[in-house]
């Protein structure tokens, strides 16, 4: 983005050293000095408040990062229900794309927060890390209303639930959607 901050107009000859100068001219440079001042101001303050930080969470509302190379890059996680759950959850993608959940009774999670305007919000996936109280328990996935989720065919899954009975080997599973309306559920595994 160019400048728009004018100063060729000031007239850096003036006042002339040993004559009896006119104030138009200090009036006239004043006026240019304080337009570029104000100029200055509005551009300092789009850059503030629209350009990314380093020191603050940044929002792109849906603009593109292109041609960018990541490193050292983390997922947002939510852990708070790792000790232990007994009710129904909403997990939301807008808020963390990781969770790990710990069922102490049967539970549905529903999903919600995900991509809706295709194709211009794009792809959304979020990884479960599901454990239980060493007791089996069922955990059912739903999705927004008049979506439908579509299992990997995996022996482990009975329609859209699975039964978890360790408190010490997760089982891991992603969800992912390209439209909130149809979303795939794929079992990735059980680790110990």
């Amino acid at each position: 983005m160019a400048s728009n901050i004018t100063y060729s107009t000031i007239d850096e000859n003036y006042p002339v050293a040993g004559v009896d100068n006119d104030s138009q001219g200090f009036r006239d440079n004043f006026n240019v000095v304080k337009t570029a001042f104000t100029t200055a101001s509005t551009e300092i303050t789009d850059l503030q408040t629209g350009s990314c930080k380093v020191n603050a969470a940044n929002n792109f509302a849906g603009n593109t990062i292109s041609y960018a190379n990541f490193l050292a890059n983390k997922e947002s996680t939510s852990a708070a229900n790792s000790s232990g759950v007994s009710v129904n959850l909403s997990l939301s993608w807008s808020q963390a794309q990781v969770f790990v959940i710990k069922a102490t009774n049967d539970i549905t999670l529903t999903f919600s927060g995900f991509p809706a305007n295709v194709p211009a919000d794009g792809y959304g996936k979020m990884k479960l890390f599901l454990t239980a109280n060493d007791a089996a328990k069922t955990i059912s996935l739903v999705g927004p209303d008049g979506s439908t989720i579509l299992t990997d065919g995996n022996a482990a899954w009975t329609n859209d639930t699975l039964s978890v009975t360790s408190s010490t080997t997760p089982i891991m599973i992603e969800i992912s959607t390209y439209d909130s309306i149809t979303f795939f559920a794929r079992y990735i595994g059980i680790f110990s």
